[in-house]
Formats: structure tokens, sequence, C-alpha cells
């Protein structure tokens, strides 16, 4: 682990929240469902978000044109803390218009583009 991952785990771990502190109920579902079922994050985001759109994206070195993505969708990206470049491409991707919902958990970012959501909200969340 370099030493920028190691500093952005502490400041993820200061931030992140739990079940416990997940006032969206659909969050607190999946942090609950996330505990009781064994396989990866992506499966897990899959399985429980009923999307017509999965996006799964390995790492940010190539830019990601959301206004292509259409409505409805859940991007997935790897690494989002890996270097100072994937957290600034994190960031930049979680103030697009089109963004109304993001999920932080430190080795994956999961980006929601879905008009049922009324305000962006963005989340740091452990499981």
């Amino acid at each position: 682990m370099n030493a920028y991952k190691l500093w952005a785990y502490c400041k993820f771990r200061f931030k992140a929240i739990g079940r416990h502190g997940a006032h969206s109920p659909s969050l607190y579902s999946f942090i609950e469902f996330a505990k009781n079922h064994p396989q990866s994050i992506e499966k897990k985001l899959g399985l429980f978000f009923n999307t017509s759109t999965l996006i799964e994206k390995k790492l940010l070195t190539t830019p990601i044109n959301l206004n292509e993505v259409g409505d409805d969708s859940l991007i997935i990206i790897a690494a989002i803390h890996e270097s100072k470049e994937h957290n600034h491409a994190w960031e930049l991707l979680k103030t697009h218009p089109k963004v109304t919902r993001s999920i932080d958990f430190f080795s994956h970012g999961v980006i929601f583009i879905n008009a049922a959501y009324k305000q962006k909200e963005h989340f740091i969340v452990r499981i």
C-alpha cells in the first residue's frame, strides 16, 4: 500500500458511516443485504439495485462520458483511492449534473444516474 492510499484510507475510516449512520432507507437496506451475502461488491450491487444499465469500470485511466450513459444507470468504478489522479477523477464524476447519488466503499465507487432521486447525495460507507 502506497503512502497516498494509506492516508486516503485513514480519512475514509474517519468519515465512513455504517448501517446506523445511513439516513437513506435504501442505503441502510443495501448495507444489511451486503453484510449477509458473501459475493463481491459488484455482484451485491447488481443483485440489490434494479437498474437498466450496469457499467463496470476497472480503473479511471480513461474518462467516462456520462452524457452518453442512459437514465437509470449504475456505474461501478474500482480503485477510486489508488492515487491522487484517481481520487481527483472520482471527485469530478461526483459533481457531474447527471449524477444523483454516489457511494464510496473505498475499494469501489458507485455512481447512480436516476431521475427518481430528487437531490444529490454522496455517501462514504464501510461494509
